[in-house]
């Protein structure tokens, strides 16, 4: 299964030193929404994506391809497990 975006989140917060408050911060969200993306309990939205893409320079696409691939994964596997 694809990993959810936060996985990937939290490894670039971690190589770039910066902690989920100074993100929520910079991307104009509560701590709790970064916090929730990071853990994998809240999905990626367009918004987000933007946001990621104008505080980390990173491309607002690849987020939310990240999204997308792990919805599917989660759908097919939910799918398989329904009789």
């Amino acid at each position: 299964m694809s990993p959810h975006p936060g996985e990937f989140l939290r490894a670039e917060l971690g190589e770039r030193g910066m902690t989920q408050s100074e993100l929520a911060r910079r991307m104009g969200v509560s701590i709790q929404v970064v916090n929730y993306i990071c853990r994998g309990r809240r999905k990626l939205s367009a918004k987000h994506a933007v946001a990621l893409e104008a505080v980390l320079g990173s491309d607002a696409r690849t987020w939310l391809t990240l999204q997308m691939l792990f919805d599917l994964d989660l759908a097919r596997a939910k799918r398989k497990a329904t009789p």
